[in-house]
Parts: structure tokens; sequence; C-alpha cells
């Protein structure tokens, strides 16, 4: 069990549930290729570490740690090798302004799944702190410091060794919790099997693709209805609502059919809406 495995056993990871943790371990899942955000992520953990190690010292980078137990393992950005404390790098909110459960500039103040990814690589490790250098979208590179938490850290042994016999290795799946949709369609399927399933699942699908249609549909015609009100004007104003706005923008669009000037620009509009401003709504 890795330290973003244990985050969503624990029911705090924003990214996967302990139903797709048990989905994965028991290998039921075909391969996933590298997203785009792994991928951007990657690339910038580089920048990330070397800029702890300006901060923390001479870093040994990649490191695998397992605790006693054999459950639990934590694959380590970093080490720094003077004091052996381990540094978990992290990109957030790249391409949009965050301020949510970020703290200040060398403060404690991370992320739930942050947390219990910095408390199983200080198991791992043996060690009673652990940094966090992030490079937070909006705010630039930040760094942060997670001290031990000893209950938390026996909580989360607990809980990996309950969730690995219990659930793991007796092939039973977690209960109260379902697999997020992206993880279930990737479950491993036999060609041409059938089987029998409740009648209820089948309609409750049924019911919310209904809704989903004709909540698309009102959309649609609130969408033509504002439009209208709009005119030829580029922006309405809604008074204590704010306002909204349906602005030209452009887009340069690569023509494969075209060898001589294969870009071209690409015009189209789009409708947002702006809330007021605090001062304003004052």
């Amino acid at each position: 069990m890795g330290s973003s495995d244990m985050a969503a056993v624990l029911g705090v990871s924003p990214f996967s549930t302990a139903y797709d943790i048990w989905l994965e371990k028991t290998g039921q899942l075909q391969e996933q290729p590298e997203s785009e955000v792994q991928y951007t992520g990657n690339m910038l953990e580089d920048g990330v570490l070397n800029f702890a190690e300006d901060k923390l010292g001479k870093l040994e980078r990649n490191v695998t740690c397992g605790h006693e137990s054999e459950i639990l393992r934590a694959n380590v950005d970093a080490l720094i090798v003077k004091s052996g404390e381990p540094v978990e790098a992290k990109t957030s909110s790249l391409f949009h302004y965050s301020n949510g459960d970020w703290g200040p500039d060398e403060s404690d103040e991370v992320p739930d799944h942050i947390i219990i990814q910095t408390q199983v690589h200080m198991i791992c490790t043996e060690q009673d702190i652990c940094h966090v250098p992030a490079l937070i979208g909006g705010r630039g590179l930040m760094m942060y410091h997670i001290p031990r938490q000893d209950q938390l850290v026996q909580s989360i042994i607990d809980e990996a060794a309950r969730f690995w016999n219990e659930n793991v290795l007796a092939c039973v799946p977690p209960v109260d919790v379902y697999p997020s949709l992206e993880v279930v369609k990737r479950i491993r399927r036999q060609p041409k099997k059938s089987i029998d399933i409740k009648p209820t699942l089948l309609q409750s699908w049924i019911n919310a693709k209904e809704l989903a249609e004709e909540a698309e549909e009102i959309k649609d015609q609130a969408q033509a209805a504002l439009l209208t009100a709009l005119a030829d004007a580029e922006q309405g104003n809604a008074g204590v609502l704010g306002a909204i706005t349906y602005f030209e923008q452009s887009r340069k669009v690569y023509d494969y059919d075209k060898e001589i000037t294969p870009f071209h620009l690409s015009l189209y509009r789009v409708l947002r809406h702006k809330k007021p401003s605090k001062k304003g709504a004052k």
C-alpha cells in the first residue's frame, strides 16, 4: 500500500476511492496510459525538487522505502542526504489561481490527502518531519513542513493492515463506497460473458440519463434566451447577480491538409458569468 493509496482508503483523496484501490490491488484493472495532468506534473517535478534542494540541501531522488509490516511502502520523491528526511514534491492548480487548502509559505497547512501521504513517508523512513515543496497556480513555489502525528500514524498502520487482510487478500470489496467512473471503466472484462443484474440498477441509470438530457435541454434554452436578450452586445449586466460576457476568442488550429500554411485562426465566442465583486455586493 502506497502513500496515495492510503489517502484513498481513508476517504480523503480527491482522485480515488477505497474501491478503486481494491480493484487495483486485486488485479482487476487494465493498464492506463499516463494522463496529460500526470505528464505535466512529472515534467515539472525536477524543477520543484531543484527548488527544494536550494532550500533544504542535497537530495537523493526517487527512493523506495518499506515499513516493517511489509504492507506499507513509500515511493519518496527525495530524501535529504544529511538528515534522511523525506521530501514530497507537488504541483497544484497550475492553470488557475489556487488558495484552497494550501496555507502560507513555510507552514504545515496542506490538503488532507497530502497530510496522509506525508505521514506514510514518515512511517516508512522513520522520520519526524516531511517537507513538501509545491508549485501552486497563482502563487508560485512554496515550501511546507509537515510534522509526524503519532496518533494518525498508528491509525494509518492499523487501517492499512485491516484493508489489506480483510479486503485485498480476502478479495472482498469495501462497503459503503463506490469506484469512480473512470476507474470502473477499466475493469478487465471477459468477451461475450453475460450476467443478470438488478433491474433497479438499470432503471436508476435510465432515470439519471433522462434527467441529464432534460437538464441539458433546459440549459440550452436558457442560454439561447440570454444570448437573445444580449442582442448585439458583448456584455449584459444583471444587477446583484453580476454580468454575462460573450467575448470573441481565437485559437490556432492545425490543418493537416494544407502544406504551406497549416495553421489558421479559429474564432469563437464563450458565454461566461461574472459574479459581482465583494465590494459591489456590499
